[in-house]
């Protein structure tokens, strides 16, 4: 056959000897080759993303496939297709093809210059007990582009500033904006939360630790109440509310500001006193005493009797104090106790009477007996009577 058309008669027979009619076809043989054509920049940068075109390559019948080669051990199919490159250089793309005919191949080439371009740079960002947000978060930033970052802290933690390849002036800030000029490498750093705890008393006691108490997030504080001598706790109050007569409190797992009062009551006693054959003064004399109040007792015997000595409560080695000075610590009860004193005697006369040891009167005031001498004179009638009649008397008390 040569080359362009040619017509061809086609008759065929069965087994019987029996033929077909002639067809006649005219048929063209294809011996022309394709043509390869590469459509595509002859520069670029590292990593930039290449489209390779070779649809302008053609074929009186058509392109059956493209088979390409960048040069760089890469290698691809189709009739457009897509590559970068990841290192400084000049490549050779070559472009292959055969048309339906299996005319070929049939090659283009285009060497392909790729520089280094503008610059990238990477980010790294650390924290502890919190996390930093990047956007946008890339491998690699281009020289010039902006970055946000975000400092997040863990629950009980705050932000406090930024470190490493921070700009200056703009540690604190959050967020922080990053232009992208170098590499960088930046630390947002968190500390925990701190709360306070308001420890006060009234008068009587201590708390222990007192005033404004420092307490980290999550941790326990623990308060002991201590009342003075002579006083108990009322009542502990906790943030308004209170939670009774305790004389320990605790805060567990810390989250906020707290406060813990206490009030203290002083405590009271009552005095109790007996006496017979005489009565007892009290100064003060009240219901009830406060802790470490004094108080003064007096005796006072009746006429013909003295006093003998304190018991019951009385304080040791001052059974016998005339007055008796108590201090009120307790409930007490105090008795006072009189005798009948043999050196006092009545005596009548007809005008008045004496009162002197063993020593009998006619008529009139005798000298004391030895060993005696005046105490006191006072007037009335210690045998009873209307103090307007005779029966007043005179009374001269007489001493040893």
């Amino acid at each position: 056959l040569s080359e362009g058309p040619n017509n061809i008669a086609v008759m065929t027979k069965d087994g019987y000897g029996a033929s077909s009619d002639i067809v006649t076809r005219s048929i063209g043989l294809d011996t022309q080759l394709p043509t390869a054509v590469i459509t595509a920049p002859s520069t670029a940068e590292v990593n930039e993303v290449i489209t390779f075109d070779g649809s302008d390559s053609s074929d009186n019948y058509g392109i059956a496939s493209y088979a390409w080669n960048f040069g760089d051990s890469s290698q691809s199919s189709g009739k457009i297709v897509t590559h970068a490159y990841t290192e400084v250089g000049t490549y050779n793309v070559t472009l292959t093809v055969y048309d339906i005919a299996g005319n070929g191949p049939v090659s283009d080439a285009l060497p392909v210059a790729v520089s280094s371009g503008s610059p990238t740079y990477t980010l790294n960002t650390t924290a502890l007990n919190g996390s930093v947000a990047v956007s946008p978060d890339k491998p690699q930033y281009n020289h010039g582009e902006t970055v946000t970052l975000t400092a997040e802290p863990d629950t009980g933690y705050h932000f406090t500033h930024w470190s490493g390849d921070v700009p200056s002036g703009h540690e604190t800030d959050n967020p922080l904006i990053l232009t992208m000029d170098f590499n960088k490498s930046i630390t947002a750093n968190f500390d925990i939360n701190t709360y306070t705890i308001t420890a006060s008393v009234g008068p009587g006691g201590t708390i222990t630790p007192s005033g404004a108490v420092t307490v980290t997030h999550g941790s326990s504080q623990t308060f002991t109440i201590t009342p003075d001598a002579g006083y108990y706790v009322a009542d502990v109050v906790v943030d308004g509310s209170s939670v009774g007569s305790v004389e320990s409190y605790t805060f567990d797992n810390v989250i906020a500001d707290h406060t813990i009062t206490i009030d203290f009551t002083i405590f009271t006693y009552t005095l109790t006193t007996s006496a017979l054959y005489g009565s007892i003064t009290v100064s003060p004399d009240k219901p009830y005493y406060n802790h470490g109040e004094n108080i003064t007792l007096t005796p006072d015997p009746d006429r013909g009797y003295s006093f003998l000595d304190w018991q019951g409560d009385a304080p040791i080695v001052h059974e016998f104090d005339d007055p008796l000075y108590l201090y009120m610590d307790s409930d007490k009860y105090i008795i006072g106790r009189f005798g009948y004193d043999p050196t006092l005697q009545l005596y009548k006369s007809d005008s008045f009477t004496l009162v002197r040891p063993k020593m009998p009167v006619s008529g009139g005031m005798s000298e004391p007996s030895d060993n005696y001498s005046l105490d006191n004179v006072e007037i009335g009638n210690p045998f009873g009577g209307d103090r307007s009649t005779s029966e007043n008397y005179s009374i001269w008390i007489f001493k040893k």
